[in-house]
């Protein structure tokens, strides 16, 4: 597997020093993202409501919204930015791709 290029692993560092809270908050929510992402718990129920796909919208908007929030609290503290250029960041393939690779490497810190 290609090693990703989303951001430098030393920035999750930095964020679990600088800010726990927000580092545990991306753990939460990259975690429900990874599980998601896994064939185990993708195993499609006999019948997929309305409200699950709404829930599965309403994690990726948390997702984007942490993904922001967390870009914007290194840019203030270090005065860089947290992500590296990520192409087609707007997609959500690529958001979700980004949560799974934090929450590995997170969740090994």
């Amino acid at each position: 597997m290609e090693r990703h290029t989303y951001y430098p692993v030393e920035n999750l560092i930095t964020l679990k020093a600088e800010n726990n809270a927000l580092f545990s908050q991306m753990l939460a929510v990259t975690g429900r993202v990874y599980r998601l992402c896994q064939p185990a718990e993708t195993a499609i129920a006999a019948a997929v409501t309305f409200m699950d796909v709404a829930e599965y919208l309403d994690l990726l908007d948390s997702l984007a919204e942490l993904l922001h929030g967390i870009n914007q609290f290194f840019k203030k503290q270090t005065g860089r930015p947290f992500f590296n250029r990520i192409p087609d960041y707007n997609r959500w393939c690529v958001k979700i791709a980004v949560a799974a690779a934090l929450y590995q490497e997170a969740s090994a810190l």
